[in-house]
């Protein structure tokens, strides 16, 4: 009976093992009596195991207390009970199992376990989602296909001043209306039904908060079959983002408006992979679009700069790359579209860099700084002629107080003299002496406070005729293009005779194979930004080119410095002559000149634009004096004595002093003595006495009528061009001939 008991046992476990449930008995304690194979293979634990292992051995731990006390009510009632638990692995994890559990009169349990580990991770998962769904302040809601709401997290019936209870299960058209329904909502619900994302970017009114910027994107949600069962509505408030973004925008442009007003060039360089990014400004400066320099990249900027630039523009990146410096910082030249030079200012900083710390992005800007260039170089240039002015104007005084000894002496040695042939000497060392004058007054023209004596009147036939005066003798052919209705200008003639000659003489010297000037004056009206060295105003521009061999690049910036010169035969004082000559007649001078082509003078003189006739000169009434005594006062003895000589030839009488208190001494005894003068010649410079200048404000005082006249070898000084505003009658520059004496005297002295 026993054998046939256990071959029936043999048989129930056979067919257990058969059966896909896991399937278990237990004693009252819990002591496994057997299992299934199927309940063995998902525990991974043998039968033989199990059988010695208690049911509550792999309960997990949370688990036990609940599951102890849903078996107790089962001994109680011996009814059936369904209960879940978390359930160790032979490998250590868990698995969530439900159990249907029975119990017999003998306190056996019957068990069947399915594994819903899968589903009660989904379970656990969509919680996971409903939260963040519902817990999200974005607005999110779900509609089906008859157009139904059958979710919505709270953030979306916040934002219509509803509540999620007010939503799910209605229509969207009862909960917002027929016209949102039909001309914002169904448009895009019924597109996002038929399978399309769709994704809008717009400022939407919504009860609760009013106006916003919003993000709305519409995704159809499908089943397990691909079936399209609705779609979700995701909206996300950007309004923050938005008025940030626009804020932003509006200062960009503000920016860009600056930047372009200020005509400055903006680049951006990608350091890594040499790609550049420069605004429409930087190429303008150039004279080009940025189309015209595409396509862009750092090389752009290394064809365009000038060659002897680039490796201090290298330096100066390393030391900015390495940290030494804070800033790259540069002063370089560029090559305008039209060929020229532009100076500009490149300045910029690396802001980004690599994550093993090398430079990638670096931002700078581009500033053209040709005019201050000039500007500074001009005034540099001013600065170096009024430094050398004081001190050439020193030296010509000297040089010519020396001449007017040696002008004076010769001619009274001619006037002397019979032998034809010591008068032939003697005229030749009077012309040696003229080209010694010629320089000293070039030197003068630096001196400071040298003025023009100017006077209105036109330019022609003043031009013409100086350009032939210099072209006289050399195989030099000449072309004029004046404009009939030339304006008047205010001017020195002898001045701007010197500048027409300098001019044309270094013209000369530059086609020694012969050539043509061409001489042109015209009307112009500039404005300030036109040139940048004269106020806006009405001009007369003369311009002389010729086509000889012209000037380097290098040589032109030094072509007005005193004393630079590249010719053998020249002392470097024309052109810088010239240059100071314009310069005080309220003018600018600027050359333009290309090697092998010839080179163009520019000259700008302020035009008299108001109705103006020229005055013919007065002529000159000749009278001698019955007088015969004249005052001379200057401190040099070597020119007192040939005044003398000169004035005692003439048949005057002549009393010599040494400086101004002498000269006033002698004139109020004379004064006193009821006694007059035929007139005084006085030096305007005493060194440690009084001069000229204080004698004749005091004699002045006393006596208004008796002639006075100057006589210095700074010929350039104020007093010299206007002497009837410092008390003298007229002006005469050492060294002088005896002509001009005598043409003073007679032009001046009265008959008494």
């Amino acid at each position: 009976m026993n054998k046939e008991l256990h071959s029936k046992n043999k048989n129930i476990e056979d067919v257990l093992n058969l059966i896909p449930s896991m399937i278990c008995t237990t004693t009252k304690k819990g002591t496994f009596e057997s299992v299934n194979s199927a309940f063995s293979e998902g525990l991974g634990y043998s039968q033989k195991e199990l059988r010695s292992m208690s049911f509550f051995d792999l309960i997990h731990p949370e688990d036990i207390a609940p599951t102890e006390s849903k078996m107790d009510s089962l001994r109680s009632d011996n009814s059936k009970i369904i209960f879940t638990n978390q359930y160790r692995t032979k490998s250590g994890s868990y698995k969530f199992f439900e159990w249907e559990m029975t119990c017999s009169t003998d306190g056996t349990y019957f068990a069947v376990a399915h594994d819903i580990t899968e589903h009660m991770v989904a379970k656990e998962s969509l919680n996971q989602y409903k939260h963040i769904v519902y817990s999200s302040t974005d607005m999110i809601a779900f509609i089906d296909k008859q157009y139904n709401l059958i979710a919505v997290n709270e953030a979306f019936s916040k934002a219509f001043n509803l509540t999620p209870e007010d939503c799910i299960g209605k229509q969207l058209v009862s909960v917002f209306g027929k016209d949102m329904f039909n001309n914002a909502i169904k448009p895009l619900a019924s597109k996002c039904l038929e399978g399309k994302e769709i994704k809008q970017e717009n400022w939407r009114h919504y009860p609760a908060y009013g106006r916003q910027y919003v993000e709305a994107a519409h995704y159809p949600y499908r089943n397990h079959e691909n079936e399209i069962m609705g779609c979700v509505v995701y909206v996300r408030n950007r309004t923050a983002q938005k008025l940030a973004q626009d804020a932003l925008n509006d200062e960009r442009r503000r920016l860009e408006s600056i930047i372009d007003g200020a005509n400055i060039g903006t680049w951006e360089w990608n350091i890594q992979t040499g790609e550049t990014i420069y605004n429409q400004k930087w190429a303008q400066i150039l004279g080009y679009t940025i189309d015209e320099l595409a396509p862009i990249s750092v090389k752009t900027w290394e064809n365009l700069a000038h060659p002897d630039d680039l490796k201090q523009s290298g330096d100066l990146l390393k030391r900015h790359f390495s940290g030494e410096l804070p800033y790259y910082d540069l002063e370089c030249r560029m090559k305008h579209k039209n060929g020229s030079w532009v100076a500009i200012h490149d300045r910029g900083k690396v802001v980004t860099r690599t994550a093993d710390g090398k430079p990638l992005m670096m931002y700078g800007t581009h500033s053209d700084i040709t005019e201050r260039k000039q500007i500074e170089e001009e005034r540099q240039r001013l600065q170096k002629i009024e430094s050398l002015g004081i001190l050439a104007g020193g030296i010509a005084h000297d040089f010519n107080n020396l001449l007017a000894g040696i002008y004076g002496y010769i001619q009274l040695a001619m006037l002397e003299t019979k032998e034809e042939k010591v008068k032939n000497y003697l005229a030749r060392s009077l012309s040696s002496t003229d080209r010694s004058q010629t320089l000293t007054q070039q030197l003068l023209t630096f001196a400071k406070g040298g003025s023009p004596i100017k006077r209105i009147a036109k330019l022609f036939p003043l031009i013409k005729d100086a350009a032939q005066m210099a072209l006289n003798g050399s195989a030099i052919s000449s072309h004029f293009l004046i404009d009939e209705n030339l304006w008047s200008c205010n001017y020195d003639k002898n001045q701007i005779t010197q500048v027409i000659d300098n001019i044309t003489i270094n013209a000369i010297q530059a086609m020694p194979n012969g050539g043509m000037i061409e001489y042109s004056a015209r009307n112009i009206v500039l404005t300030r930004k036109e040139n940048h060295s004269l106020a806006a105003g009405n001009y007369v521009k003369i311009s002389i080119r010729d086509n000889g061999i012209g000037m380097s690049s290098e040589i032109l910036p030094r072509i007005f410095d005193p004393y630079y010169t590249t010719k053998s035969k020249s002392n470097g004082l024309g052109l810088a002559s010239c240059f100071s000559i314009i310069k005080r007649h309220n003018g600018c001078i600027d050359v333009e000149s290309t090697l092998e082509e010839g080179s163009t003078f520019h000259i700008y003189l302020p035009a008299f634009t108001e109705n103006y006739t020229e005055k013919p000169e007065k002529s000159k009434k000749v009278s001698y004096a019955q007088v015969k005594t004249i005052l001379v006062m200057d401190d040099e003895e070597l020119i007192r004595e040939v005044i003398k000589e000169q004035l005692e030839t003439l048949g005057y009488t002549v009393v010599l002093t040494e400086n101004g208190n002498e000269a006033i001494d002698f004139f109020k005894a004379e004064t006193a003595a009821n006694r007059k003068l035929a007139g005084m010649i006085f030096d305007l410079t005493v060194p440690g006495g009084m001069g000229g200048k204080e004698a004749i404000r005091k004699i002045r005082e006393i006596c208004l009528d008796t002639p006075a006249f100057v006589a210095s070898g700074y010929s350039t000084d104020p007093i010299m061009a206007n002497p009837e505003g410092y008390g003298f009658n007229a002006s005469i520059s050492k060294p002088f001939m005896i002509q001009d004496l005598t043409e003073m005297l007679e032009n001046h002295l009265k008959r008494v």
